[in-house]
């Protein structure tokens, strides 16, 4: 059985998405994605580019850093947060997999 990274498990709603939000809550930056905002943003490629992006877009957090290398190292600790949180929720199994997923895999079986 082959995987293309989200195919058997929504690995951007339920698990990058989810990842970030949970860091931003952390950090306390009154900052959250929805489901469709968080569609729109993954036409920017890059976990650390889409944050700039959107942070550029509507408004820095106010706990942010003012300068631009700052804000750069901010993001870079911001997106090593999320892929800790990210990699815990694949190591507990909290990824739901996609509808009919299991029925088929059992079926291939």
């Amino acid at each position: 059985l082959f995987d293309c990274d989200g195919v058997l498990v929504d690995t951007e709603k339920d698990g990058h998405r989810i990842s970030f939000n949970e860091t931003f809550a952390e950090r306390e930056l009154g900052v959250s994605w929805d489901v469709e905002l968080y569609g729109e943003l993954l036409k920017i490629g890059g976990g650390k580019e889409r944050m700039t992006a959107y942070f550029n877009k509507t408004e820095w957090p106010a706990k942010a850093p003012k300068t631009d290398e700052e804000r750069k190292e901010f993001v870079a600790s911001l997106h090593k947060r999320k892929t800790e949180l990210f990699m815990a929720l694949i190591e507990k199994k909290l990824l739901p997999l996609r509808p009919g997923v299991q029925r088929s895999c059992f079926q291939t079986i």
